[in-house]
């Protein structure tokens, strides 16, 4: 047992993104994170990322996914934005401050996204999933069949014991948790 794959939630690789999307890193540290896994030895690396942020256009998407490929992760995600209502996000796109792009070009992104990854040679195993030939990600099985899996470090899911729990997301919080 134990784990040989590290995920990391880039989330995006545009400023402009990752300030809408309320993320708290820098883009420099997504590059720092990816560099510092490969030199530990990680052979496994997921990437998650967001599209259809408002804002977004297809070329921005086709630019980070170029960039992407050049990273050469094992996995990676790209889920498409959902703002939830009670967010700030949520809020500013059903007061019509800010919108989403079209459905047209959402289109397009999700076409983009099948045809670049696919044509790099990943398989697209699950609606926001792809993966080398080799490393699917056998958690998301899990998730699909109510069996349990344990999330470490802050604001990590777990369902242990047919019970879903989540861990605190400050970190100094977490690490006073653990001393408890």
């Amino acid at each position: 047992m134990g784990f040989n794959r590290l995920s990391l939630g880039a989330q995006s690789l545009s400023p402009q993104g990752l300030k809408i999307l309320e993320r708290r890193h820098r883009l420099s540290q997504t590059y720092q994170a990816l560099e510092a896994a490969r030199k530990a030895g990680f052979e496994n690396l997921s990437l998650d990322f967001i599209f259809g942020w408002p804002g977004q256009k297809v070329g921005d998407l086709e630019r980070e996914v170029a960039e992407v490929l050049k990273m050469a992760p094992e996995h990676l995600s790209y889920y498409e934005l959902t703002p939830e209502p009670e967010t700030p996000l949520g809020q500013a796109v059903v007061q019509g401050r800010i919108s989403l792009p079209p459905e047209e070009e959402l289109l397009q992104m999700h076409q983009l996204l099948h045809e670049s990854l696919e044509g790099a040679g990943y398989e697209h195993y699950e609606i926001s999933n792809y993966a080398l030939p080799g490393y699917r990600c056998q958690h998301n099985l899990f998730y699909w069949k109510a069996r349990p899996y344990l999330g470490l470090g802050p604001a990590a899911a777990s369902f242990l014991f047919n019970v879903r729990y989540r861990n605190p997301e400050d970190l100094r919080f977490y690490l006073e948790s653990l001393k408890k």
